[in-house]
């Protein structure tokens, strides 16, 4: 851990190697922010400050991110799940080389297995 501060929403945003993150006070929720959220992670991060207009900026060897923690809205849409292929026991499945897939593992609905 390298930098602790605190927002105007007294949420807690702590800097480490591993990226940034969010501490909700009132109900110790974590949200953890990093490369897949557009933040540059690097093992030199070393500086967090608190701007008087209440955005946060983070400071690295490489980069300075500035954000504004009350514009940051989570994305509560889970993605589609699609498959693209099916093994069993190590060997791919392809379509009607088995009684498994009778088409495209992408275009078929279900699969019921039996032990």
């Amino acid at each position: 851990m390298f930098e602790i501060t605190e927002d105007n929403e007294n949420n807690i945003w702590v800097q480490t190697e591993r990226g940034i993150s969010r501490i909700n006070i009132d109900d110790y929720s974590i949200r953890n922010f990093d490369k897949n959220d557009g933040y540059p992670v690097t093992k030199n991060n070393y500086d967090l400050n608190k701007l008087s207009n209440g955005n946060l900026v983070f400071i690295s060897d490489y980069e300075i991110v500035s954000l504004d923690p009350q514009n940051i809205k989570d994305n509560n849409v889970s993605p589609k799940v699609s498959f693209t292929n099916l093994s069993i026991s190590g060997k791919e499945i392809y379509p009607y080389s088995s009684d498994v897939l009778d088409s495209y593992i992408g275009a078929t609905d279900e699969l019921n297995f039996s032990v």
